[in-house]
């Protein structure tokens, strides 16, 4: 069985008025920091009259990366309520942003908390989610003769195939999932010492089937 993780199935977003406060709730997909980056950097650009931009992350798998911020609202009253709506979901490689516009009306610690809680909440529901596996991405270099027998491997082994390279061998990648890559490491090296793999090798990509 291998193992399954949450990402949001979609980009979303999500608009509030809560006490004359304009509230602007952004779900995106993020896999490292450089992405969070883009993504605070993009909401930014976007909303530049904001009177803040709060968010928080969570990325990787089996154990995320978590990171919050209040962006200047009074502390714990905006990154820890959109930080705990996304665990609550469960989700991860996730991030949610929180785009306010102050309307006149202060809304007090508790209310911002359950501002920032609710919008983070509503928007997390509106991406949606989808069960993903980790995986490793392997290359392979195979005999014409052997290619059968090598994608029946790579398929007893849950692997997802990329469109093979028809060459004076066989050239192809295949994404596996983690679970399953010491098997077949070493199903792949027993193929190789045999002469019925012309190479193989790990590469360092992390990806998600």
């Amino acid at each position: 069985m291998n193992a399954v993780f949450l990402e949001p199935l979609e980009d979303a977003e999500y608009r509030e008025v809560i006490q004359r406060s304009r509230f602007f709730g952004v779900v995106r997909c993020v896999r490292n920091g450089a992405d969070v980056k883009v993504i605070v950097s993009e909401t930014g650009e976007r909303h530049r009259n904001a009177t803040h931009i709060c968010y928080a992350y969570r990325i990787g798998f089996p154990n995320a990366v978590e990171f919050s911020t209040d962006a200047g609202e009074p502390s714990g009253t905006a990154g820890r309520p959109i930080l705990g709506a996304l665990q609550r979901s469960g989700l991860t490689n996730c991030c949610v942003l929180i785009v306010r516009f102050f309307g006149g009306i202060k809304l007090g610690v508790r209310g911002l908390i359950e501002a920032y809680g609710s919008v983070a909440s509503e928007a997390i529901r509106l991406a949606g989610q989808v069960s993903r596996i980790p995986a490793r991405r392997c290359y392979l270099n195979v005999r014409y003769d052997h290619l059968a027998e090598t994608m029946a491997l790579l398929r007893k082994h849950d692997s997802v195939v990329e469109t093979p390279e028809y060459a004076e061998d066989v050239r192809l990648f295949a994404s596996v999932p983690i679970e399953q890559v010491d098997s077949l490491n070493e199903h792949l090296c027993e193929r190789r010492a045999r002469k019925m793999l012309v190479e193989f090798d790990w590469t360092d990509d992390s990806v998600v089937l």
